[in-house]
């Protein structure tokens, strides 16, 4: 059945460098020749967005003292939202300064960081990706998740650099969690 479809098609459509050579003026008039040509413009138009889209997104930006500024800042507005995010669905359990409410643990203090140091923010973004908020286990999204880990991680002086934090297991994996030396 694919095969006689596009056999059809085929033999209904010039081949794609005749109509961008020609413009279709050697192919048909009238009425097909309008349609032919508006699936084809579409069919170039999604390849050139497919294309476009493609090449943005393997396109790494230059590092440069202005993108570390504005990556600060990035990850400034990052712990903002994870502050307010932690205020909405953590704090009735963990407390709004992080001390923990009995049976939920603290998420600050000495016995936070002897549990989690040495090892990765993946660690801990992943335990409560799949276990909080207690009521909806997994059921943020993940952005939300790592925003959150960003506030936990500043509040407890945690160094995760100056960038914004991306729900990126190799990223995260690569932070490990250990007291910033401003101390």
């Amino acid at each position: 059945m694919s095969r006689q479809v596009f056999a059809i098609w085929c033999k209904t459509c010039p081949p794609l460098p005749v109509i961008l050579i020609n413009g279709m003026s050697s192919y048909a008039n009238g009425k097909q020749r309008s349609e032919t040509y508006y699936w084809w413009s579409l069919l170039l138009g999604f390849l050139l967005a497919l294309a476009y889209q493609t090449v943005a997104q393997n396109i790494s930006p230059v590092h440069s003292a202005t993108s570390s500024h504005s990556g600060a800042k990035a990850l400034a507005a990052q712990v903002h939202r994870g502050e307010n995010q932690y205020a909405s669905n953590c704090a009735m359990c963990h407390a709004q300064d992080l001390s923990g409410l009995d049976p939920a643990p603290a998420l600050t203090g000495d016995k936070f960081m002897r549990k989690w140091q040495g090892k990765a923010i993946w660690d801990l973004y992943d335990k409560i990706r799949k276990t909080m908020p207690q009521n909806d286990r997994g059921g943020l999204k993940s952005r939300v998740y790592v925003d959150i880990v960003a506030y936990l991680a500043k509040f407890n002086d945690i160094n995760i650099g100056k960038r914004e934090l991306r729900d990126d297991q190799n990223l995260l994996k690569s932070i490990p969690i250990a007291k910033s030396n401003s101390q």
